[in-house]
């Protein structure tokens, strides 16, 4: 092992320097601040004095080659370290007041939503308290009421607020936390903050120059001409070629989802290769490539063409990433020096993280570079397994192949985060990225053609034509049976594990070697025996939780059979709010529900909802074990008895602050225990 390892080393030579650069990174999130960096400094002063004094009786035994590899170890993860040290130490560690005067600066273009515009924030002065920090390291997002000032905010704008922290990521409602709260954190997104119409005020706008207020600008006007041009069907393409997702309706962003293609909605590196491919042909044709002046010449236009493009979809992370990569790559064909792919992914994810260390904790980070480097390991290999003539039997195996390879590394990653997988994964890729590369031609074409309008009305019209036939493919396939597979159980352990026995699973395709095989299965075995451990711990348990979610009534009831949701807020939101703790439990897939009365678990929960509530209603006594006041209901303690027999009386969020001060008062004269989720959080017992 010790010497594929070697040979792996030695042919990509930039893996054992992002490989020691990441330790680094994970010893400082693991290490105890300044023990760890007492630690690194030591080993790397008694390397230093290894090297200079060669009569040690270690270096007798150890030739200088290897103890520069160990010196050059130590440098690495020493700086990792000191880097990931430095861009902690600038970020807010304290929780962000629940009302505070703020100062910041609008990092990225405003998201518009129904209600409320999102801005992404860095903080510059918070309640009195001035933040000097570079940029990345304090931000927030602020929700502002829909408006004409707030729709027209942009990059750059400076503004003061008053702003409650209604949702302090991480805060103290702990029950239910998304498992990417942590890694926004890690991005330096400390808080979520709102401001009222008359709290809030723009003192100054980026008059200078600033590239992410140009990127905005023409990320706007293209948006623009794309709502023009496809009209209705504006929001798939809008997300799918400039990066805004905010324009695509809530049940076609959860059929993509659960269709496992929602990766085609997000500006990554699968959009950026189907414009390099093109890019690339198509300058191959008119400069040529094969004298080096000329290739140089097609290299530097591909790449400026590239970073255009990233321009146009607001430098998104992702994108960015991408870039790198392929200017990469590009650069090493323009000089002719010798690549490897791997070698040149490695590269690009350690100047990512040498500029951003706690990338490595970034959700889109992970997926984007474990995609790469799967598909770049394992496609050519299913590629080569069946052997085809040209032909379209060649073209479908090849994206199978892709598609298959790719959810290798990336699987285990979407298991942990999102507690879903999709098991027709290729189905969708064999019907939406076809029409996505066509979709992604025939918008450029339309762009480069709008001066012609004959023209311009075909390709708009072909431009809808497939969007609406995308749309309509992704919803049969959400609607076959079985297609959302959610709520599984995916632990840290089960994930380093998973990548573990994929590591080992790559080494035997490479080596051939029976040991590694054997080392892949047996590690695919334990994470399929903590799963089973993991199920049959909750089986037989019954739940029941009410959600503190503002504005909405949430009643869920579920064990590792069934699981029940009556929600009268946006049930997309919900469902994502609630995977992780579902998964937690190792609950079953979730259905919609609108039940008033149900049996659970041997307990009865009524859910009393209609505002016409009257003792006539009810000529009997309902005898209920848990009773739900919901939509603002206001009973006097001597009719809800009339009513009622019950043993807990539960006031959900969906009631609002006044309600909840009047069932507060009337809590004395109910012999029954009275919770209040708005105050008193979310109410959960085991059946």
């Amino acid at each position: 092992m010790t010497e594929s390892f070697a040979v792996l080393s030695h042919r990509i030579p930039f893996l054992r320097i992002l490989l020691f650069y990441v330790l680094g990174i994970l010893g400082y999130k693991i290490g105890d601040g300044f023990a760890g960096t007492a630690v690194l400094g030591v080993s790397y002063f008694a390397a230093l004095l290894l090297l200079f004094f060669n009569d040690s009786e270690f270096v007798k035994y150890k030739s200088r080659k290897d103890f520069f590899g160990i010196f050059l170890a130590l440098f690495l993860s020493s700086a990792a370290f000191l880097n990931s040290f430095l861009t902690d130490s600038y970020r807010l560690h304290d929780e962000v007041p629940s009302k505070c005067k703020i100062i910041c600066r609008i990092k990225r273009a405003p998201v518009l939503g129904p209600k409320s515009v999102r801005c992404l924030i860095s903080f510059r002065l918070l309640n009195d308290s001035a933040i000097v920090c570079p940029a990345g390291c304090n931000d927030a997002f602020l929700y502002l009421p829909v408006d004409d000032r707030s729709s027209a905010l942009m990059v750059g704008d400076s503004l003061w607020a008053y702003a409650k922290n209604f949702a302090a990521l991480g805060g103290a409602d702990s029950l239910i936390c998304n498992t990417n709260v942590s890694f926004l954190q890690n991005s330096g997104v400390c808080a979520s903050l709102y401001a009222n119409s008359d709290s809030w005020s723009v003192f100054s706008h980026d008059d200078g120059f600033s590239i992410f207020y140009l990127s905005s600008c023409l990320q706007s006007k293209f948006s623009a001409y794309i709502s023009n041009v496809v009209g209705d069907e504006s929001g798939v393409v809008q997300a799918l070629l400039v990066g805004r997702k905010d324009l695509i309706d809530d049940d076609i962003r959860y059929s993509y989802s659960v269709a496992g293609a929602s990766h085609v909605l997000a500006v990554s590196g699968m959009h950026l290769g189907i414009i390099y491919v093109f890019l690339s042909f198509l300058l191959s044709k008119l400069i040529g490539g094969q004298i080096s002046p000329n290739r140089q010449i097609r290299s530097s236009l591909l790449i400026l063409f590239l970073w255009f493009y990233a321009l146009l979809t607001g430098l998104s992370v992702s994108v960015i990433r991408a870039a790198t990569l392929f200017t990469v790559f590009e650069l090493a064909v323009a000089f002719s020096l010798r690549t490897n792919v791997c070698n040149t992914l490695a590269f690009s994810a350690f100047l990512v993280l040498l500029f951003s260390p706690f990338s490595l904790f970034d959700v889109g980070f992970l997926l984007s570079y474990s995609a790469f480097l799967s598909l770049v390991c394992f496609a050519p290999k299913l590629v080569s397994a069946v052997k085809l003539s040209s032909g379209p039997a060649k073209y479908v195996w090849n994206i199978v192949s892709a598609t298959i390879a790719a959810q290798l590394f990336t699987a285990p990653f979407v298991l942990f985060f999102f507690h879903q997988l999709s098991p027709y994964f290729i189905l969708s890729a064999l019907v939406v990225i076809p029409l996505a590369t066509v979709l992604i031609y025939l918008a450029v074409f339309s762009f480069l053609f709008s001066c012609v309008p004959l023209l311009s009305s075909v390709l708009s019209f072909l431009l809808t034509s497939v969007v609406s036939v995308m749309n309509s493919c992704v919803g049969f396939i959400n609607s076959l049976p079985y297609a959302n597979v959610s709520c599984v159980h995916f632990s840290l352990l089960m994930l380093i594990l998973s990548l573990f026995a994929l590591i080992f699973l790559l080494m035997f395709c490479s080596w051939s070697r029976p040991k590694y095989l054997i080392l892949s299965l047996s590690f695919f075995v334990c994470v399929v025996s903590i799963s089973t451990v993991s199920y049959f711990r909750f089986h037989g348990n019954s739940s029941f939780l009410v959600c503190n979610i503002s504005g909405s009534s949430v009643v869920n009831v579920f064990s590792t059979d069934q699981n029940i949701l009556y929600c009268g807020g946006n049930k997309i939101k919900v469902k994502s709010r609630l995977s992780d703790f579902w998964a937690d439990r190792s609950a079953a897939t979730p259905a919609d529900s609108d039940f008033s009365l149900l049996s659970f678990g041997g307990k009865s929960i009524y859910v009393l909802s209609s505002r016409s509530i009257t003792p006539d209603l009810f000529p009997e006594k309902v005898h209920v074990d848990y009773l739900v006041i919901s939509n603002n209901i206001c009973l006097k303690s001597s009719e809800l008895s009339r009513m009622f027999d019950f043993e807990t009386l539960i006031v959900d969020s969906s009631n609002s602050l006044s309600t909840c001060n009047w069932w507060s008062s009337q809590s004395a004269s109910i012999p029954q225990y009275v919770h209040i989720v708005p105050t008193m959080g979310h109410y959960f017992v085991t059946l």
